[in-house]
């Protein structure tokens, strides 16, 4: 069973203040009619007014949080629906992760780039997990993250990667190394996350690679607020983390190469203990 989130309890008791203040409020409204039986004054419509005011001040923050609490869980859930199909990928393919075939050096940002087939080499380091739709391990729904207002509702079965860089949601181990990544390598290691905010990626037709210099290099993914991010694990485990750090490493950043200082799109970790997710 996955843990709980950290802001249940907190979550719980501001749902039960919530209530206990919508009775007190429902009371006041009552006492206020109840005052006036003949004709309703202009200063009881006022009274009652600024009471649903004050109700509704007090509840959409609330409620505003319990929407982003549900997205993020979804995203989550998502993931941990990743690692699983991943775990009967790895038992198809000799323990390895999903990968398409790839050059070392050559780009991994290009998104939706046109492909003759699903055999030529890929400059797209999410054409490689989009194997496990194409494939038939996992529907598109699954890799779609709530909070990504671009992020496809459904994808054909036979396309070879997302349309374009906005469209993916999760940001995957980078597999343009020469290396092939099993899982029981470093099984701590980041697979999959809430998506880099560090790289810029333009639209299709015009697909270059920014590095993001307005955000800080220890900046969390996008989509979930300033809060943190969803990461799934090699082992299978499906975490949520306050800052993009490797658990158990915090010298790790798991967004970044460890000292990379300029990108061009083509960098790759030395090794499979080295976390680098990238679009």
């Amino acid at each position: 069973a996955q843990e709980p989130p950290a802001d249940l309890v907190q979550s719980t008791l501001d749902r039960i203040q919530q209530a206990r203040q919508s009775a007190i409020f429902a009371q006041q409204i009552q006492a206020l009619s109840a005052a006036s039986p003949g004709r309703f004054r202009l200063n009881d419509l006022l009274a009652v007014a600024a009471v649903m005011l004050i109700g509704l001040s007090l509840a959409i923050p609330v409620l505003s949080k319990s929407q982003s609490d549900a997205q993020r869980l979804a995203c989550l859930s998502n993931l941990g629906m990743a690692g699983q199909v991943m775990g009967q990928y790895q038992n198809d393919f000799a323990g390895h992760l999903p990968r398409r075939s790839a050059q070392p050096g050559t780009p991994w940002y290009k998104v939706g780039e046109a492909q003759r087939s699903a055999t030529a080499p890929v400059r797209s380091n999410s054409a490689h997990y989009f194997v496990l739709l194409r494939e038939g391990y996992l529907a598109s729904q699954f890799l779609a993250c709530p909070d990504n207002p671009e992020a496809p509702a459904r994808l054909s079965a036979a396309a070879l990667d997302w349309p374009h860089a906005n469209a993916v949601s999760y940001s995957y181990t980078n597999q343009h190394a020469p290396h092939l990544v099993r899982v029981d390598e470093a099984p701590n290691m980041p697979v999959l996350a809430d998506k880099n905010p560090l790289f810029l990626i333009g639209g299709q037709g015009d697909i270059r690679l920014e590095f993001n210099r307005a955000a800080s290099r220890d900046s969390v993914s996008v989509f979930h607020g300033p809060d943190g991010q969803n990461v799934l694990l090699r082992n299978g485990s499906v975490r949520w983390i306050t800052a993009p750090r490797v658990p158990g490493d915090e010298k790790d950043n798991i967004f970044l190469l460890e000292g990379v200082e300029q990108y061009s799109g083509s960098e790759v970790p030395a090794d499979a203990n080295d976390a680098f997710l990238v679009p």
